[in-house]
């Protein structure tokens, strides 16, 4: 059952006081200042303080008691509610057809320990059942893999081709400094001059014709992706 916030039960001698078997925190309080309340308990000088009777100083202990300290001691009188219990049988070859009432409520169970399990039923893809389980598996996570390759893949073509939407120049600037990385990881320096690797350094080198045509390129290879 949803019981939020918490409902909790009341020890005999504060639920008598009170009369109020259970509630939750902020009814409790709001009964034990209705108690003071009503009977004329809050001293006259001192308002923050409140003077017992009889059965509120058997219940608490003392004579006096200061207001902000009443939460902590009706906390000491507090305690869960005991579970709710509900015996039932399920029949399983009774006819339900002439039955017109359903209930619907959420019970929690116990997670059985690994030592409460069955032993007899045999896990669906334990190996000695299935010798290929391995081989199926591996054919798996090798299929996960080339997925999850694709879509990191989707993923980056979509992120570049939104910011090129935006602003084209970043998303050229990055493209070419991305070739310019692929040239020189493929060894490429060892025959670029110091003059023409000089030149790639300039603004100038990118603003050729070749620039044109090698965007275009890009793009079509994007689309044919």
């Amino acid at each position: 059952l949803d019981r939020t916030p918490d409902t909790l039960k009341l020890n005999a001698k504060l639920a008598d006081l009170l009369q109020l078997p259970s509630g939750t925190r902020s009814e409790i309080l709001t009964a034990m200042w209705l108690y003071v309340k009503v009977n004329k308990l809050q001293d006259p000088e001192d308002r923050t303080t409140v003077n017992c009777d009889k059965r509120m100083a058997e219940v608490f202990g003392c004579n006096r008691v200061p207001m902000r300290d009443l939460a902590d001691l009706i906390e000491g009188h507090l305690q869960p509610l005991p579970p709710l219990l509900i015996p039932y049988t399920v029949r399983m070859s009774t006819d339900t057809s002439s039955l017109h009432e359903v209930y619907e409520m959420r019970v929690e169970i116990e997670t059985p320990k690994p030592s409460e399990l069955p032993t007899d039923v045999p896990h669906p893809y334990a190996f000695e059942e299935h010798p290929n389980a391995a081989r199926d598996m591996q054919i798996l996570d090798d299929e996960i893999s080339i997925l999850v390759d694709r879509i990191r893949h989707h993923d980056r073509r979509r992120e570049f081709l939104e910011r090129f939407a935006e602003d084209p120049v970043p998303g050229l600037n990055d493209l070419l400094r991305a070739h310019a990385r692929a040239i020189e990881d493929a060894g490429a320096e060892e025959v670029i001059s110091d003059r023409e690797r000089e030149a790639v350094r300039k603004s100038e080198f990118y603003m050729g014709p070749w620039v044109y045509e090698a965007v275009q390129e890009y793009i079509e290879e994007t689309r044919k992706m």
